[in-house]
């Protein structure tokens, strides 16, 4: 199990649609910063070529020292986000496909309404303990 139900905010559909600006908003931002930060560190991982850092040339590590504080904002702005989207109430579930889930239930069962990056709408639901795969339309 993720977690206990009690420990989510429970959201009725029309709850969560009414975040979704918001959460559009900061997920658009998390996922860019998810994929910046991906595609630095594996600029950094093949330039070190399974050396350990301490072991390069010193111009090769000045090289790579200088793109380590963009790598650390923009952990920090992944974190911050992450937050955010916790303030709210919702999951996050996938950085990199921008997947949020926010707590609900269905004839009583705890469930997740299910909203990723590009849709227009919350408009699938997955069981408590299924995934992506186990999506199914509303029909509530």
């Amino acid at each position: 199990m993720r977690g206990a139900v009690a420990d989510f905010r429970e959201f009725t559909l029309e709850e969560a649609r009414a975040t979704l600006p918001r959460v559009r908003e900061i997920v658009a931002d998390l996922r860019d910063a998810w994929e910046t930060h991906e595609l630095l560190s594996r600029e950094i991982h093949a330039r070190l070529g399974g050396r350990p850092f301490e072991t390069l040339p010193a111009a090769e590590q000045g090289e790579i020292a200088q793109h380590l504080p963009a790598l650390s904002r923009l952990k920090e702005r992944i974190r911050a986000r992450a937050r955010e989207l916790e303030e709210i109430g919702c999951v996050l579930k996938g950085p990199d496909q921008g997947l949020v889930d926010y707590f609900s239930r269905r004839n009583g069962e705890p469930i997740w309404l299910c909203w990723r990056l590009g849709e227009e709408d919350i408009l699938y639901y997955h069981g408590f303990e299924e995934g992506f795969a186990g999506r199914r339309r509303i029909d509530f």
